[in-house]
């Protein structure tokens, strides 16, 4: 019998972890959102080494990075939900905006322009910038939290607010069963849970039956890409349904 030495062990071991890294990469894209910009000063020069800070006055996760030498950040990965941005650097007032409302799947640009003066002042900036993602072509629409509470659903399935979505057709019940997206079947869709495939079983007579059960409590928001996505979406050809659960906050809530 043929023996293998530790080079043979060592290799099995670095693959399974890249395996691992790069699925623990994929979930965090698909049920998490990212956010970057580009910090200037009054001429429209990028300023760099500048401190970048955003907060969730929700829940109070933190998290700080510094501008390269372009003047650009990024802060990818983020839970969904709002946040405040910081920007501070020598020579500049404090630059904050809030509210900044990140979205499951969402890639947002949030530029910076600080305004020369002590370190000591702030400029707040004051309305909500526009959510527009500049970073790709995806046809896609996000089921926002107010609208999994307040929109009526008959049976509360989840899944029928779905067809508010762009390229959905409703074959019946606004089912998972019942919804086909731009052309596609209803067995193309794919739905991930936090991350997680929630499809069901391969075989195609019976995947459309047989889903994850989601309680509609438990949802926080979802994202439904009907088209055009990118490569770390689509495990199959049809939407990509990507569901966040609720998570808590430093204020106590609940519903009966």
């Amino acid at each position: 019998m043929e023996r293998r030495g530790p080079c043979f062990l060592t290799c099995t071991l670095l693959v399974l972890l890249l395996c691992f890294i790069w699925s623990v990469t994929g979930v965090a894209q698909i049920s998490r959102a990212n956010l970057n910009g580009t910090v200037t000063d009054p001429s429209g020069a990028s300023v760099p080494h500048a401190k970048v800070e955003v907060v969730s006055p929700d829940t109070g996760f933190t998290r700080q990075v510094i501008t390269a030498d372009s003047g650009v950040y990024s802060f990818p990965d983020l839970p969904v939900g709002t946040y405040d941005l910081t920007v501070s650097g020598e020579g500049f007032k404090i630059y904050v905006q809030k509210g900044i409302q990140l979205f499951v799947g969402q890639t947002r640009t949030v530029n910076a322009q600080l305004r020369v003066g002590a370190a000591t002042a702030t400029v707040e900036v004051q309305g909500q910038v526009q959510a527009i993602d500049s970073s790709d072509a995806e046809i896609a629409g996000v089921v926002q939290s107010k609208q999994v509470e307040d929109i009526p659903l008959n049976g509360r399935n989840w899944s029928t607010l779905a067809m508010l979505a762009p390229g959905v057709v409703n074959l019946g019940g606004g089912g998972q069963r019942d919804l086909r997206f731009v052309g596609r079947g209803t067995d193309d869709n794919n739905y991930t849970f936090d991350g997680l495939d929630a499809t069901g079983v391969q075989e195609q007579n019976q995947k459309v039956g047989v889903r994850l059960p989601i309680s509609l409590d438990s949802i926080a928001e979802f994202r439904v890409a009907s088209s055009v996505y990118t490569a770390d979406k689509g495990g199959s050809a049809g939407a990509q349904v990507s569901v966040v659960t609720k998570s808590g906050t430093n204020v106590f809530h609940g519903a009966a």
